[in-house]
């Protein structure tokens, strides 16, 4: 990382934006704090850097011309007719205060954020400090429905430097008694609402469909109806019309251009997290013997099954004297080895397997399954479908699927195959460990092997081929990855002397 100093203040002296971000939503400073030696120097320009431009950007409607302050006060009156009513009369007669003010102005410049406090409170609060309102609380969410007003935001937001389909803005935008906070709010508001889901996969059935929900083996209905509506969010070099409750848009930042992220949906099984044993287990090739470096006498008798490599175990018996460990069959590998060994959860009696309906955003056409993605980047992608400290894991997704009532319908022939197969104790998993015992087949809960074969022949004969379903690595071992996210660990490479920057709490 020689030199990297140098280039980092060069390019800021030539104009860079340091709250740029990437594709990944990182912004240079979070990029390098990734780096497992990251140039300290170079980080303390950045976080000044970051600084000074969140101060510059809450500033930009602080001394404005006349024109472009008459203007703002123009858009601000016109949302007269979203407000609620109670606020109707106050915003009416302000905003129309407002702009008298600054007709009668003489100055070339206006100190915007001053009179629009003075001239419009009602979007204000003072106590304890004076901020922006929540907005919900004076304008109808209608507002976010009008094609006009998204057109008009559009333009004004340029003004001042923003974007509809930049990534959001950070905290300290939106803190702060300003017309920049203001904007900021409106956009992060009409983004909340394109979020929502869809019409044609919320609006109720005649007949019950599962849901979307986390239900064990059941099914429930749904009867929520959300209206429908489109409008364009483009960039100058780029025009998108898109229903707004279907996707979202982001910008590309090497090109600039507007671009969308789209919702896919994805038949998932779940299963109880894995967890990961005690130390190392040494195995040899024709042995059934494998020797713990660690004693886990404490684990023992184990009713669950021991994931050693890509393979499964069951633990017969254990000695604490030797740490040996007698498995239910010969080790499968061709050649002794040391390796870090796991607690599946495949015979958890608390936490059952389940399948489940999930939505997730990702950047159109979807996540092909031909592509190969990392270990770490599925784990990215596996927190839109459960949180850091669920006690489930994500075994197998079938996907991307284009519309929620199709992926219910997969889920709903899943737990169909599934129960008929529990019913019957019958096992189809065709794993070594079922052969010495199956939870299935003795009636004690269903088989996660048997799920995961029932997905993938779904996969094959709906989705069209096997690569739309995949298995995924067991979450524990991603443990390094999983204490960034619980936030129970720094990211590798985390300044430890360089003092992180602290913004204001939005309101």
């Amino acid at each position: 990382m020689g030199g990297y100093q140098e280039v980092v203040q060069a390019l800021l002296e030539r104009g860079a934006d340091p709250l740029a971000q990437d594709r990944s939503g990182l912004t240079a400073l979070s990029l390098i704090r990734t780096l497992s030696r990251p140039p300290e120097e170079a980080m303390q320009t950045l976080v000044d850097a970051e600084r000074t431009a969140l101060r510059s950007t809450v500033s930009k409607s602080e001394s404005i011309p006349l024109s472009k302050a008459l203007a703002s006060a123009l858009f601000l009156r016109g949302l007269s007719r979203f407000t609620l009513e109670t606020h109707s009369n106050a915003f009416t007669r302000q905003t129309r205060a407002l702009v008298n003010a600054l007709l009668e102005g003489k100055e070339e410049n206006v100190d915007f954020d001053r009179v629009l406090q003075e001239r419009v409170p009602v979007l204000f609060d003072v106590v304890p400090a004076c901020q922006v309102v929540r907005l919900e609380t004076v304008f109808a969410s209608t507002i976010y429905w009008d094609a006009d007003f998204v057109s008009d935001l559009k333009i004004e937001a340029d003004g001042y430097g923003m974007s509809l389909i930049s990534p959001t803005f950070a905290a300290g935008a939106l803190a702060g008694p300003s017309w920049v906070g203001v904007l900021s709010k409106l956009i992060q508001g009409l983004k909340l609402e394109m979020a929502e889901p869809t019409q044609t996969d919320t609006q109720s059935n005649d007949t019950p469909t599962p849901t979307d929900e986390d239900v064990i083996m059941g099914n429930t209905t749904e009867n929520a109806v959300v209206s429908s509506r489109k409008w364009s969010i483009s960039s100058s070099s780029s025009s998108l019309s898109i229903d707004s409750r279907s996707a979202l848009c982001y910008a590309d930042q090497t090109t600039y251009v507007a671009k969308t992220r789209d919702v896919w949906y994805y038949a998932v099984l779940f299963k109880p997290s894995t967890h990961a044993f005690p130390g190392t287990i040494t195995v040899t090739p024709e042995s059934n013997v494998a020797v713990a470096s660690e004693d886990a006498s404490k684990y023992f008798p184990l009713e669950d099954r021991l994931a050693i490599g890509p393979a499964e175990y069951f633990a017969v018996d254990y000695d604490a004297q030797t740490r040996e460990i007698q498995l239910d069959r010969n080790y499968d590998g061709k050649e002794p080895a040391t390796l870090k060994a796991y607690l599946t959860g495949a015979c958890s009696s608390g936490l059952p397997p389940y399948v489940a309906v999930k939505r997730i955003w990702e950047r159109e056409p979807g996540n092909k399954y031909e592509d190969q993605m990392s270990s770490e980047q599925e784990l990215f992608q596996d927190y839109q479908f459960l949180d850091p400290e669920s006690e489930y894991e994500v075994a197998i997704k079938l996907g991307p699927i284009p519309s929620g009532k199709e992926a219910r319908e997969v889920v709903a022939e899943w737990k169909q195959t599934a129960k008929k197969l529990f019913d019957s104790r019958e096992c189809t998993s065709g794993l070594p460990c079922c052969q010495h015992y199956c939870p299935q087949r003795s009636g004690h809960s269903l088989c996660l092997g048997t799920l995961a074969v029932i997905g993938q022949g779904l996969a094959k004969r709906r989705l069209g081929r096997p690569p739309f379903s995949k298995p995924l690595k067991p979450r524990a071992s991603l443990q390094r990855l999983q204490g960034r996210f619980r936030g129970t660990e720094a990211w590798p490479g985390s300044p430890s002397k360089v003092l992180p920057v602290v913004m204001p709490s939005p309101p």
